[in-house]
C-alpha cells in the first residue's frame, strides 16, 4: 500500500508540472506577465484574420442589358476595368432581348433565376419595392469606411429628391445619368424667317404660324406627347399623381387648357403628331417639320438625317407658367436582394461606375449628362460639352429638374395620357371626354 501511494504522488506532481508547463505561452518581446493577455490577443486576431477571409469570398455578380452597339461597348469597358481592379468580384454582363425585357425581368427574378443588378427607370423600382426584391444602398452610400461623401450635395436636387422618394431617406435607385427633353430646329430656316429659338409656349406657336404660312407645312411636333402635356401642365401649376389618395390631379381646367392648346394647333395644322414614323428624326431630316421636341441622346441621329441639307440648333424646351419644370429622364440600378456579401459588391461595382473618369466616359458614349457633378466638372467631360449642342441644350435645365411620383400604375397613367393626346388630336373624342376618360382609367390602374 505504501507503495502504492507513493506511486499515486509521484503521478500528481508530474501530471501538475505538465499542466504548468502547458498553460505558458511562448516568450516573446513582452514579458512573462503578458502571456495570458498575449494568448487571447492572437486568439482574437485568428478570428478576425479568418473573418476578413470569409468577406473576401470571390464573388460573381450577373448584370442583365439591353444594350447594342457602342452602348454595349462602354458598359463593357466599364465592366472590364473594374473586374480588372478586383482580387474577389467579378461582373458579367449578359445581354438580354429588349422585346419583353421588363416582364421578362420581373419573373426571372420572382423565380429566383434573375440577375444580380440591372440598369432601369425610378417608375419601375416601386414594381420591385413592393415585393421587397431590392436592396437599399443608403447604408453602404453612407458607411464611414466605404460610403461615397457629399453624395446628396454632388448630385441635383431634383434627383435627390426622385431617388429618395419612397420614404426613410432610403436609397433604391443607384443615380447614373440623365437624359432629357430638347428642342431642335431648323436654323437656317429659322433665320431666314427671322425668328429664335422661342422660350415660351406662347413664342413656339408664333413661329410655327409663321413657318407655316412660309412652307405650308406644320412647323412643330414631339416624339412624346405624353411627355409634352406633361411639362405644359406642371408648368401651368397643376400637379400630376398624388401619391397618398392614388389619383391624377391633372383632370382640371389646367389640364384641359393644355390639352385643348395642343390639339387645337394639330387640327390647324401648325403642329403635327409623329405617326408612323415614331421618331421625327428623319421627318425634320426631310423638312416635313421645322422644330421638335426630343431626347438630347438622338442628335446623331438628327446629324445623320439631316446631313449637309441646313444648318440645325438645339435649345432648351419653353417654359411658361407659374412653375419652372424639366422632367427628370433619370436612369440609374437596381440592386436584387441576396446575401450580404453579393448586395456589398454590387455596391462596389456602382461606386466605381460613378467615379468620374468611368462616368465621363460611359455619359459621352451615351449622349448623357453624369449625375454626379464632380463628372459633369472634369476636363474631358467639359470638353464634351463643348463639341455637343444637345448637352449643350441640357446642361442649363438641370437645375429645375423635377420629377413625376414613380407609384404603383404611373407607367399606366401615361399611356392613357397618351391616348387622351392621340384622340383629341385625331377628333375622335372632344379634349373634354379625352381628360375625363384618361383620367378615369388612370384612376383605377393607380388603385
Amino acid at each position: 500500500m505504501k507503495k502504492l501511494s507513493l506511486l499515486a504522488i509521484f503521478i500528481i506532481i508530474a501530471l501538475s508540472l505538465m499542466a504548468c508547463g502547458s498553460q505558458k505561452a511562448p516568450k516573446t518581446e513582452g514579458t512573462e506577465n503578458d502571456a495570458t493577455a498575449e494568448s487571447s490577443s492572437d486568439g482574437k486576431a485568428e478570428e478576425k484574420k479568418e473573418d476578413a477571409e470569409a468577406s473576401e469570398e470571390d464573388v460573381e455578380l450577373v448584370l442583365w442589358h439591353t444594350l447594342t452597339e457602342h452602348h454595349k461597348e462602354a458598359l463593357e469597358k466599364i465592366i472590364s476595368d473594374f473586374n480588372d481592379s478586383q482580387d474577389h468580384i467579378t461582373v458579367v454582363a449578359q445581354e438580354q432581348p429588349y422585346q419583353d425585357f421588363d416582364s421578362k425581368l420581373m419573373q426571372a427574378v420572382r423565380n429566383g433565376t434573375g440577375p444580380d443588378l440591372v440598369r432601369t427607370f425610378p417608375s419601375n423600382v416601386v414594381n420591385y419595392l413592393d415585393e421587397d426584391m431590392i436592396v437599399d444602398f443608403a447604408p453602404y452610400i453612407n458607411d464611414a469606411e466605404i460610403g461615397m461623401e457629399n453624395f446628396e450635395d454632388n448630385i441635383p436636387e431634383g434627383i435627390y429628391q426622385e431617388i429618395t422618394q419612397w420614404g426613410d431617406d432610403s436609397v433604391y435607385l443607384f443615380p447614373i445619368h440623365v437624359t432629357g427633353q430638347v428642342f431642335f430646329y431648323n436654323k437656317t430656316l429659322y433665320d431666314e424667317l427671322g425668328l429664335k429659338a422661342p422660350a415660351t409656349w406662347t413664342e413656339l406657336e408664333e413661329n410655327s404660324r409663321a413657318i407655316k404660312e412660309k412652307t405650308g407645312n406644320a412647323a412643330f411636333g414631339a416624339d412624346s406627347v405624353t411627355d409634352l402635356f406633361t411639362d405644359l401642365v406642371m408648368q401651368g401649376g397643376s400637379d400630376y399623381i398624388n401619391p397618398e389618395s392614388k389619383t391624377v390631379e391633372f383632370n382640371n381646367e389646367i389640364g384641359l387648357e393644355k390639352l385643348e392648346w395642343f390639339t387645337g394647333n394639330v387640327k390647324e395644322g401648325n403642329f403635327r403628331l409623329v405617326g408612323e414614323d415614331q421618331y421625327f428624326s428623319n421627318p425634320f431630316g426631310s423638312q416635313a417639320v421645322a422644330s421638335y421636341i426630343g431626347s438630347s441622346a438622338g442628335a446623331d441621329f438628327v446629324a445623320s438625317a439631316v446631313a449637309d441639307q441646313f444648318e440645325f440648333d438645339v435649345a432648351p424646351i419653353p417654359q411658361e407658367g407659374p412653375e419652372e419644370f424639366f422632367p427628370s429622364w433619370l436612369n440609374g440600378y437596381v440592386a436584387f436582394k441576396s446575401d450580404e456579401a453579393k448586395e456589398k459588391a454590387t455596391y462596389e461595382f456602382l461606386r466605381f461606375h460613378a467615379a468620374p473618369e468611368q462616368m465621363t466616359e460611359w455619359t459621352m458614349a451615351y449622349g448623357a449628362v453624369p449625375v454626379f457633378q464632380d463628372a459633369v466638372n472634369s476636363p474631358d467631360y467639359q470638353a464634351y460639352i463643348d463639341s455637343n449642342i444637345a448637352i449643350q441644350a441640357l446642361i442649363p435645365q438641370m437645375e429645375i429638374i423635377g420629377y413625376l411620383p414613380s407609384v404603383k400604375g404611373a407607367s399606366s397613367v401615361l399611356t392613357h395620357i397618351d391616348e387622351m393626346v392621340q384622340s383629341a388630336a385625331l377628333e375622335t373624342k372632344t379634349p373634354e371626354k379625352a381628360l375625363e376618360d384618361a383620367a378615369s382609367a388612370s384612376n383605377a390602374d393607380l388603385q
